[in-house]
């Protein structure tokens, strides 16, 4: 049915000609223009990535060991505001530092030394010097670092051990177990381990031995 206009004014209201027309619906229905496809500016956005590719490319650090030349935290290297990949900072253990200083690290003074052990006579005019241990091979050498990996028992072969020796890994204290005066037992653990050379010594009353190198792939 057609739409009749209708006066806006009343009947006795004269001199007006205004009307109220026909309404006609509009479609609001309309598509809008399509928005293309946005690409983020930053590619850093989702750095650093928690995943295999990310920890290779977003992450430095994380290796396991003694806090003198080993250990070295975890940082993140990508930075996710934009900017490029930050550089890798240093030092990162005691060792470097020290180098960097060029000062000898402190001894602990928490470690046993001297020559004299728990239980032993004290020595007197005729009591020989204290004779260096030595370490003459390691059984075996080398071992693969890395989670989810057996523990490496290393054969100590040298001489002079006893009962109170201590292996030293690395220029620190480590479990060892005595064996016999010839023999002693490191274990070393690959996922505290990353690939590089570990030197292992053995003290004896304050008496340290030369080293041997065990080598981690």
């Amino acid at each position: 049915m057609a739409l009749t206009p209708q006066p806006l004014f009343r009947a006795q209201d004269v001199g007006t000609s205004t009307v109220l027309g026909p309404t006609v619906p509009r479609n609001w229905r309309t598509k809008s223009n399509k928005i293309g496809d946005l690409t983020d500016a930053n590619p850093n956005a989702a750095k650093p990535r928690y995943t295999p590719a990310g920890a290779a490319a977003d992450w430095a650090g994380g290796a396991y060991g003694d806090d003198v030349a080993q250990a070295q935290a975890t940082v993140a290297l990508a930075d996710k505001n934009g900017g490029p990949n930050q550089a890798n900072y240093g030092p990162r253990n005691q060792g470097d530092r020290s180098t960097l200083l060029g000062m000898p690290i402190a001894v602990d003074i928490g470690r046993r030394r001297g020559g004299i052990g728990p239980k032993d006579p004290y020595p007197d005019k005729n009591t020989a010097a204290v004779a260096a241990p030595t370490v003459t091979l390691l059984t075996p050498a080398t071992g693969v670092s890395g989670p989810n990996k057996p523990v490496i028992t290393v054969k100590v072969t040298g001489t002079g051990f006893t009962v109170w020796s201590v292996a030293y890994v690395a220029n620190q204290p480590y479990a060892s177990k005595y064996i016999s005066p010839t023999e002693m037992w490191v274990p070393l653990d690959p996922k505290q381990s990353f690939p590089g050379t570990a030197t292992i010594a053995i003290m004896d009353h304050g008496v340290l031995s030369t080293s041997a190198t065990f080598t981690w792939t």
